[in-house]
C-alpha cells in the first residue's frame, strides 16, 4: 500500500481503476465488504461520499471486491488484480478530493 493511504480506500480506488483500464468505461456497481462500504463515509468528507454514492451503487458482499456495470463486464480485484497507470485516476472521475484524515 503506499505510504500514509489505507487499504480499504486503496481497495476501493483499485477495483474502478482496473475495470476502467479494461474495458474503457467506469462501473456502475461495486460489490465490496460491508467493513469497506461501512469505512468510506468516515474517512471522506460527507460531500465526497455523497458523489460516490450518486455515480456507484455499493453492495455489501463479504466474498468479493468486484466492479460491474449494466453492460454485464466485470472486473474482479481478486482475480484480475489492477493497473499501476491509468489514464484518468478514478478521483478524478469522481470529482472528488484527497481523503480527510483524523
Amino acid at each position: 500500500m503506499p505510504n500514509g493511504e489505507n487499504r480499504n480506500w486503496v481497495r476501493f480506488l483499485k477495483v474502478l481503476t482496473g475495470f476502467n483500464v479494461r474495458f474503457g468505461c467506469w462501473p456502475t456497481r461495486l460489490y465490496l465488504p460491508r467493513y469497506i462500504i461501512d469505512y468510506l463515509p468516515n474517512y471522506l468528507s460527507k460531500e465526497d461520499f455523497s458523489k460516490i454514492e450518486e455515480k456507484l451503487e455499493l453492495i455489501a458482499d463479504d466474498r468479493l471486491i468486484i466492479a460491474e456495470d449494466n453492460e454485464g463486464r466485470v472486473h474482479d480485484f481478486m482475480k484480475e488484480g489492477f493497473p499501476s497507470h491509468p489514464d484518468v485516476k478514478p478521483t478524478q472521475w469522481l470529482g472528488i478530493g484527497p481523503p480527510h484524515r483524523y
